[in-house]
């Protein structure tokens, strides 16, 4: 078992430096019921397509919430089967087993429901504590400390329900408990409303890039109509309606430069060479680079300006998985001095004729990812494609001017999807300070307090 010393220690300090009115207890003292949920499996009952919600810990969040698009029913029978741990409005979730210490306060819209046995269920007095305040407690850093101090490691980690019934928590008065619940509750709903929007600024970008790249924007600022003005598009493979038929279609050789990478396992030494930092496939994402985890290559001097990426260069996969063809990642300059392996195909496009964000753009889209599949060379959940089919991609390309229009559009709604991502931090910063603060008694809320606080999150 786990050294608790430091986190006792740490309870200890801040218990004697807690306010007067607060008081040190256990969860066991202030709960009316601690227990757990089962497999329904082993009392022979199945799940069903509807019926009685089940959740288990992938249904919960890391800040306290029930969400999943994967929700379990069972029907009335098994509820019953499982009386023990039937849900009641206000119970409190916590992960007991695997993943310890998530939690969620039971609401009324998410009943009936009950739980599988990696989740324990913690029923309070509520005239002693206020559900949300010990939600948050155990959310809060001290609380996970004190759970995590306490985890058995068998096969999985666990913690017991006598352990959770042990555990010590140090409360202010009931009045204060709901203050401070409250105030969390409100920056919860921003916190939620902002994630929420996050998730639909996404959503309008898909459609928004599709308009864009199959109808474009004229010189008025305008998508074209390809229902009111047919006589405006040329019928082409790219979707039903076609293009505008002012725009060209060029295969990608004509309008980019292609080259492959360097090709690993040579064993080079000597002073005619240098170790370099260099892309592999799991560096390139969809839309994005993941450089937390860089390799190095040795090559020679005279091979660096081959491999050698630019600022503008766009970057397609060979492929592996069939989510890893193509791709299109614009590098700009993040890492000096960077190769690509062979696996990483490097298109420098001549901006004449296309601007590489639009060329990233048009290989992410349905387009793009749908020439891909349709030209790889596939075998069971692999695929790849090799340079003559990349060269062959057929690339529409507006003017240069109607292309930094699309740019334009697109660059804004995506500075408004990090304005909102960047404030979603902001909150999410915010209330964790504040639950340090708030559930120590560092800082106090009283009545008038509150009433100031809640009137300006």
């Amino acid at each position: 078992m786990p050294d608790i010393k430091p986190q006792v220690d740490q309870l200890e300090r801040l218990s004697q430096a807690r306010p007067k009115e607060w008081i040190v207890t256990k969860i066991g003292t202030v709960a009316t019921l601690i227990t757990k949920g089962a497999t329904p499996t082993t009392y022979g009952y199945y799940y069903t397509k509807e019926g009685v919600l089940f959740l288990r810990v992938e249904d919960t969040t890391e800040d306290g919430q029930i969400k999943s698009s994967r929700l379990l029913f069972i029907n009335q029978t098994t509820n019953q089967a499982l009386q023990r741990s039937q849900l009641e409005a206000g119970d409190i979730l916590v992960s007991i087993a695997g993943t310890i210490g998530r939690t969620a306060v039971v609401k009324e819209m998410d009943l009936p429901a009950n739980i599988n046995q990696a989740l324990a269920l913690i029923r309070v007095d509520q005239s002693k504590i206020d559900p949300r305040f010990l939600q948050s407690f155990i959310l809060s850093e001290l609380g996970q400390k004190l759970l995590l101090s306490q985890v058995i490691q068998l096969a999985q980690a666990n913690i017991s329900l006598s352990q959770i019934a042990s555990t010590q928590i140090f409360i202010p008065p009931i009045s204060e408990q709901r203050h401070i619940a409250d105030i969390l509750d409100i920056l919860d709903t921003q916190i939620q409303q902002t994630e929420q929007l996050i998730v639909k600024l996404k959503q309008i970008r898909v459609g928004l890039l599709h308009d864009l790249l199959t109808r474009g924007i004229d010189e008025n600022g305008d998508m074209r109509d390809p229902v009111a003005h047919p006589e405006e598009f040329k019928k082409t493979l790219y979707g039903k309606l076609g293009l505008p038929a002012q725009w060209n279609i060029y295969p990608l050789e004509r309008i980019a430069k292609i080259s492959s990478g360097v090709t690993l396992g040579r064993n080079l030494t000597g002073s005619d060479t240098v170790e370099l930092p260099y892309l592999r496939v799991a560096n390139v994402q969809d839309g994005y680079l993941d450089l937390k985890e860089m390799k190095t290559i040795r090559v020679r001097k005279d091979e660096v300006d081959r491999f050698l990426l630019q600022p503008g260069d766009v970057l397609m996969t060979e492929g592996g998985d069939f989510d890893k063809l193509g791709r299109g990642t614009v590098w700009t300059g993040e890492i000096p001095q960077c190769l690509h392996q062979n696996h990483i195909f490097k298109v420098r496009t001549n901006r004449q004729y296309l601007y590489p964000d639009l060329l990233g753009l048009v290989s992410r889209s349905f387009y793009g990812k749908h020439f891909f599949l349709l030209s790889s060379k596939q075998s069971t959940n692999l695929a790849s494609i090799n340079s003559t089919q990349l060269k062959a991609f057929p690339i529409p390309c507006p003017t240069k001017k109607e292309q930094e229009r699309i740019l334009g559009i697109l660059n804004t709604h995506d500075a408004r999807i990090s304005t909102e991502e960047s404030d979603l931090a902001k909150l999410k910063q915010l209330k964790k300070g504040l639950m340090h603060d708030l559930l120590t008694g560092c800082v106090r809320v009283t009545s008038l307090i509150a009433e100031s606080e809640l009137a300006s999150i």
